[in-house]
């Protein structure tokens, strides 16, 4: 399975799960977000995964408290003159992008600790759901 099927797969048992449809974003917002993006300096392999995202589903509408930001959400760059990406929330939890690395944190910890550190977008989003219980089988 390549990178595009195994995270459309995780999303739609994900919206699946709690009953809600994805929504992929219209080519106009993505051409938006990746313009936006590549001004500020955000790596092409990052664009390009969370381009792959949002392809699929415009984001994460508070499912079950898991908040994932759509692309043409200005609060994705809010940190970025800390060179971030604010990528998503769960309660207290934050997902970002930062250091190369998505990370789960809080508003003062880009990440609680190194096992809090993914190198993919796919393996932050299948863990993030581990710990906040979710329970997507695959």
């Amino acid at each position: 399975m390549d990178t595009k099927q195994k995270l459309e797969h995780l999303l739609r048992t994900l919206f699946q799960h709690s009953g809600k449809t994805m929504n992929p974003a219209s080519e106009q917002s993505i051409n938006n977000f990746q313009n936006k993006a590549l001004d500020k300096g955000v790596p092409s392999s990052v664009i390009d995964e969370l381009t792959t995202f949002y392809r699929i589903s415009n984001g994460i509408p508070c499912l079950n408290g898991f908040d994932f930001h759509s692309c043409d959400d200005e609060i994705l760059f809010e940190w970025w003159s800390k060179q971030e990406l604010w990528l998503a929330q769960c309660d207290f939890y934050t997902l970002r992008w930062a250091n190369d690395k998505y990370c789960i944190g809080d508003a003062a910890d880009v990440s609680f600790s190194s096992k809090d550190e993914y190198l993919s977008l796919i393996s932050l989003i299948e863990n993030a759901m581990k710990e906040w219980g979710l329970d997507v089988q695959h």
